[in-house]
């Protein structure tokens, strides 16, 4: 029996298997009197999809922030309905999914960049020295998988601010 492959897709789905029984016959003389011998197989056959969809962001914009003169590696903290995460629901390698951000100022990087059908990712800080408030209040990127614009508050943050620690002082 012939059918089209999309056709037994439809029917049985990409992930469940079809079992196809074999059967092999022994080719015999006519004359022989002996009946021919045979054997019966099972194959199970997984039909991959050929389809292959475009990576998918989770939120389709992400806002964050992040501390001034934070170390390196501390990761971005997401605000509201931020969520950093794509999916890819392609099974195999069309499922794979790599991230590379767009920072011209290469202040953050992102990780993990690789991953198969779902990623949950970070934007971490790469270079700490560039993180000044003073001189970026607000940075903002592309993530390159099928472009998300990402906005980035630096929070204005000076340790070297006193802090009063007795409940009465006395002034001139």
């Amino acid at each position: 029996m012939r059918r089209q492959v999309q056709e037994i897709k439809q029917e049985i789905g990409t992930t469940e298997p079809m079992l196809l029984a074999v059967k092999a016959i022994e080719v015999t003389d006519r004359e022989d009197t002996i009946p021919p011998m045979s054997t019966t197989a099972n194959i199970a056959l997984v039909i991959v999809s050929t389809d292959n969809k475009a990576p998918r962001f989770k939120s389709e914009h992400l806002i964050g922030n992040i501390d001034e003169n934070s170390q390196l590696m501390t990761p971005v903290r997401w605000e509201g309905m931020s969520f950093p995460q794509v999916v890819d629901d392609d099974p195999g390698l069309n499922g794979t999914i790599i991230l590379d951000i767009n920072d011209p100022s290469d202040t953050f990087m992102i990780q993990p960049k690789k991953g198969i059908n779902e990623i949950t990712f970070s934007i971490v800080v790469k270079d700490a020295t560039k993180l000044d408030y003073e001189k970026s209040v607000d940075k903002q990127f592309t993530l390159i998988v099928s472009f998300i614009k990402i906005i980035l508050f630096i929070k204005f943050f000076e340790p070297h601010l006193k802090l009063l620690t007795y409940s009465l002082y006395l002034t001139n």
